[in-house]
């Protein structure tokens, strides 16, 4: 059962929307983001929950991320590697985004492999996010 995870709307874009916008303007929160519906995408979106004990997590499942593709792409990018722009993202694939609120900055990005991520590795993005 998720306790701590917003399930945006699937039929509804527009509420979609807002309800991404309101928890990016939430202050301070760490977002985990994921976008899809893949095997991959479900078994994420259960570990970070289970990961998000801290009040300052929070998860968001997109199911249908073209609802808000272009408002992830307005936001800063932090990525840690010199070449990551929203621009060269493929928002269209099943991903994985950590959102900061703090400064509205994305901080890490994780295309679906095929294998959920693990613990180890969400931790290390609520980390990179809370920085």
């Amino acid at each position: 059962m998720l306790t701590n995870t917003l399930i945006l709307p699937t039929a509804d874009k527009a509420t979609s929307r807002k309800m991404l916008l309101d928890a990016i303007q939430e202050n301070p929160i760490v977002l985990f983001i994921v976008l899809g519906t893949s095997e991959q995408a479900k078994k994420t979106v259960d570990r970070a929950d289970r990961a998000s004990e801290e009040p300052e997590r929070h998860v968001i499942w997109a199911m249908k991320p073209d609802h808000i593709w272009d408002i992830l792409q307005t936001l800063d990018n932090e990525i840690g590697y010199p070449d990551a722009t929203n621009q060269n993202i493929d928002w269209t694939k099943d991903i994985m985004v950590v959102v900061s609120s703090l400064g509205d900055t994305i901080r890490f990005v994780q295309y679906d492999t095929g294998k959920p991520m693990d613990m180890l590795d969400i931790e290390i993005a609520y980390n990179l996010g809370s920085r």
